[in-house]
């Protein structure tokens, strides 16, 4: 009896990702490289800050509720 081969589309269903780890089993298969402009290569860079937007508008009301006493009080001595 002769063993026909199964063939499948390419999907997402069957499809390794980067560093995917396969707990049982095994996989043949083969690698494509698409280059530094895709989203996994993109992310590895690591920014200098990661501040949001919340952060640097909680950080200016604290400026102006410390600068807008002391500028009461430096106008209330003189």
């Amino acid at each position: 009896m002769v063993q026909v081969p199964t063939i499948e589309p390419l999907s997402a269903e069957n499809v390794l990702w980067a560093n995917t780890v396969l707990a049982a089993g095994s996989a043949i298969g083969f690698v494509v490289y698409t280059g530094p402009e895709t989203r996994a290569v993109m992310n590895t860079s690591h920014p200098q800050t990661k501040v949001g937007l919340l952060d640097h508008e909680i950080s200016q009301l604290a400026k102006v509720c410390h600068y807008w006493p002391c500028l009461g009080q430096r106008v209330l001595i003189v």
